[in-house]
């Protein structure tokens, strides 16, 4: 998607390792990788790496994100 100076609304390539947090504020955990739908280049789901000793990576969708 694109604005009205024609500029990517969305730049995901900068969003590793980036903190998620959810609508209440709370730590989700680190942004790893973003998975976007090819035919409207909208991010769709990443994968959270949550965990400080016990690290894992989860699913996310990212419907409704800011």
């Amino acid at each position: 998607m694109t604005d009205d100076a024609g500029e990517a609304r969305w730049n995901v390539a900068e969003w590793h390792g980036k903190e998620l947090v959810d609508r209440n504020g709370e730590r989700i955990g680190k942004l790893q990788d973003v998975y976007v739908d090819v035919e409207t280049d909208e991010p769709q789901f990443a994968t959270v790496k949550e965990g400080f000793l016990d690290r894992h990576l989860t699913f996310v969708p990212l419907g409704g994100i800011q």
